[in-house]
């Protein structure tokens, strides 16, 4: 599953090349065989968070293959029906020595598994032992970004608005999808006090949520805590109001 990209690149390179031949348009298809063979080079690295860095590390580690099972299972789950299933069904005990971005995705969701349970401190515990011991970009950036919701949710503004100016982690608030736009809400509204972004990042959590991949759990958890915004702004509203 993992060389499923690389060979759809190598499966375009050879129809490009028979396209060549039949149609004797080099144009077009030495073009379409210089973007697809650069793609196909650079998935096939062994570094980052490429194709060639996980099948690499399950060479390495073929002990990681059930890690890799589950973390395609859910990736598949939030395709097909997010509905069916919730995010703990696709989470599993790790071991502390195991090193490999696919047991750490597994230990990530279980620290946003801690989160939606609202058990704060051993989520905080749990993405802090990620972030200390990982190499892996998109852990790291999953961590961190994690870590920032914690900080929101104690009302540590200072450590929110560290994890917020990481670039990983802005990228991420800037994707609009339900679960990040209602993170970037909070953000705006207690760290940031911007309230017109506040509202904007609202707006985009509601449009977003019914076409949502999140799984059960996860989406319920953002609609409650997208709920809960909006009612501590009234609330803020109706204070305003009264206090003039």
């Amino acid at each position: 599953m993992l060389s499923g990209g690389l060979i759809v690149h190598l499966c375009l390179i050879l129809l490009a090349t028979l396209f060549g031949f039949l149609t004797t348009n080099w144009y077009f298809a030495g073009t379409w065989i210089c973007l697809n063979l650069s793609l196909l080079l650079f998935n096939a690295l062994p570094v980052g968070i490429t194709d060639g860095a996980k099948i690499w590390e399950l060479l390495q580690q073929p002990e990681n293959t059930k890690y890799a099972y589950l973390m395609l299972r859910h990736s598949a789950q939030t395709l097909l029906a997010p509905q069916e299933y919730d995010l703990k069904d696709f989470i599993m005990s790790v071991d502390e020595d195991v090193r490999g971005s696919f047991a750490e995705s597994v230990q990530t969701l279980q620290g946003l598994v801690f989160i939606l349970d609202d058990n704060i401190e051993l989520a905080k515990q749990q993405l802090q032992s990620v972030l200390e011991k990982t190499d892996n970009p998109m852990s790291k950036t999953s961590s961190q970004l994690y870590l920032l919701q914690v900080a929101l949710m104690e009302g540590d503004n200072k450590k929110a608005e560290e994890y917020a100016s990481i670039r990983g982690v802005k990228s991420f608030l800037s994707i609009k999808t339900a679960d990040m736009q209602v993170i970037q809400a909070w953000y705006q509204f207690k760290v940031r006090k911007d309230v017109v972004q506040t509202h904007k990042a609202m707006k985009i959590a509601r449009q977003k949520m019914n076409s949502s991949r999140m799984l059960r759990d996860e989406k319920i958890y953002y609609q409650n805590w997208l709920a809960e915004l909006e009612k501590e702004m009234l609330e803020g509203t109706e204070d305003e109001t009264r206090n003039f």
